[in-house]
């Protein structure tokens, strides 16, 4: 099950950048096509250091608009726990006794920790899915 983020505006700020990034390794490239007159070493120079700054930047912003993997939740009885996994490594573990409360609002299963925060929510579309979900939880 793959657990989905709180926050809906990420995919704004990710577009954001992922423009910014084209617009700037764009920017690096028609640098050159410039035509112009003087094109003395130190012109030249500068050219390079602007072109480097912008085609490095523009890859930074271009990777940083990347999504991130997907965490998924594995709910596992016998331990008594919830695990958060982004693969190939856990995030985090909670055990069930940590839980403050776990609600189901419509597909979406919302687990609270103990301390008010949210620990995880996730879409549980498939009748199977939430059966063992609830079954586990319950």
């Amino acid at each position: 099950m793959a657990a989905r983020t709180v926050d809906g505006q990420r995919w704004l700020v990710r577009g954001v950048q992922r423009f910014f990034g084209v617009a700037l390794l764009l920017a690096a490239g028609l640098l050159w096509l410039q035509p112009g007159a003087l094109n003395t070493p130190d012109v030249l120079l500068f050219k390079l250091a602007v072109f480097c700054v912008f085609a490095l930047a523009g890859a930074g912003l271009m990777r940083a608009g990347q999504p991130e993997k997907l965490v998924e939740v594995e709910i596992d009885p016998a331990a008594r726990e919830l695990r958060l996994v982004r693969a190939p490594s856990v995030i985090d573990t909670v055990a069930f006794a940590d839980f403050g409360k776990v609600e189901q609002i419509g597909q979406i299963l919302r687990v609270w920790h103990r301390d008010g925060g949210l620990v995880a929510e996730v879409p549980l579309s498939h009748p199977d899915h939430r059966a063992v979900a609830m079954a586990a939880l319950g």
